[in-house]
């Protein structure tokens, strides 16, 4: 999208998006080490799609 990049992950089964900074160098088949600040983390629901709160 031009500002961001989005990054597609599998963590234990779970499918993860990351969206990271534009200049990440990051390649299909990368393995990379990922935190998070949990006040701006979004989870669904796999089944409905709606908001976990």
């Amino acid at each position: 999208m031009g500002a961001e990049i989005y990054l597609y992950t599998d963590f234990n089964g779970a499918q993860l998006t990351a969206r990271v900074d534009p200049e990440s160098k990051t390649q299909v088949g990368d393995e990379v080490e990922l935190s998070f600040n949990p006040a701006r983390i979004h989870v669904f629901d796999n089944e409905t799609g709606r908001a976990i709160e």
